[in-house]
């Protein structure tokens, strides 16, 4: 486990940025009936690797949910973020410290095109049958198909947002 914590924390060093559109266009996809459907104010979303916490507030916002969750394991993002959405809940912890939250959550959003890939696997068995998942690693991809029985048809949407300051592709699963 430490060695997972030490790697995840090198990641920190780049920070991923979500623009407000990109946030927008992932939740409309969400929407679809066919991804995940109606969005209502009794969902949880967590942000995982919550940053500043601007995502997190976008999507709580844009959303209308009721609870909105960031984990951030750098101090001062975490302080930032805390300062500016005092609507939105934040810890400061690497994820692996919160799994509860993750068992809670129904909608899973990160941008961890950063992140070491082990940090996806570690919290995995812990998302809920039937939450959604956002991420941008796309290698994710790979492994859910080889080694998880997911479609690459059927099992994912993607969609092409604005993030990192430049477009990057998102991926959209629900937990089987």
């Amino acid at each position: 486990m430490l060695e997972l914590k030490e790697n995840y924390r090198l990641a920190g060093t780049i920070n991923g940025t979500t623009s407000a559109e990109g946030i927008q266009a992932i939740l409309d996809k969400l929407g679809e009936a066919e991804v995940y459907g109606n969005i209502d104010s009794s969902k949880v979303i967590l942000d995982i690797g919550s940053g500043d916490g601007s995502a997190l507030n976008e999507l709580k916002t844009r959303s209308g949910v009721t609870r909105a969750i960031g984990v951030e394991f750098i101090e001062s993002r975490h302080d930032e973020a805390v300062a500016n959405y005092p609507e939105c809940e934040f810890h400061l912890a690497a994820i692996q410290e919160k799994l509860d939250l993750v068992a809670e959550a129904d909608i899973i959003f990160t941008n961890d095109i950063c992140f070491p890939k082990e940090v996806f696997w570690s919290y995995w068995s812990s998302i809920k049958v039937g939450a959604a998942v956002v991420y941008n690693k796309i290698s994710n991809s790979v492994k859910l198909i080889h080694h998880y029985d997911y479609d690459r048809r059927e099992d994912f949407n993607k969609l092409t947002v604005e993030a990192n300051n430049m477009l990057s592709e998102f991926h959209i699963i629900i937990k089987k």
